[in-house]
């Protein structure tokens, strides 16, 4: 199987499993939109409940530095840039890519 991998990713924490991506910004936050309504409407057309906002970012909590830094084992960060050459990507993509889509399985399961 061939992951496709382009640089910007967007997600909606209420939303499990709702997840998006874009070669630009602006094609992120369109696909995005059309990831929400197709999402919104399944809940809908299934007779699921659409939940209620639970994500806020306070406007008393500091700034996040949206910079994450992780030490790995070195096969693992070996077999990593293995991947990530074959995928066109680097190893900080396609590690981000895993999280993310991991991320939304896992909200996708705990919310049936």
């Amino acid at each position: 199987m061939r992951l496709l991998f382009v640089p910007f990713f967007f997600t909606a924490p209420d939303l499990p499993g709702s997840i998006s991506d874009g070669e630009t910004i602006k094609e992120a936050i369109l696909n995005g939109r059309d990831a929400f309504l197709a999402w919104i409407s399944s809940q809908a057309d299934m007779g699921r409940e659409i939940p209620k906002p639970w994500y806020r970012v306070s406007a008393v909590e500091p700034p996040m530095s949206e910079k994450f830094v992780e030490r790995v084992p070195r096969s693992l960060h070996a077999k990593l840039s293995v991947f990530a050459k074959q995928e066109g990507a680097t190893p900080n993509t396609l590690l981000f890519t895993f999280i993310a889509k991991g991320g939304g399985m896992r909200e996708e399961k705990h919310s049936k």
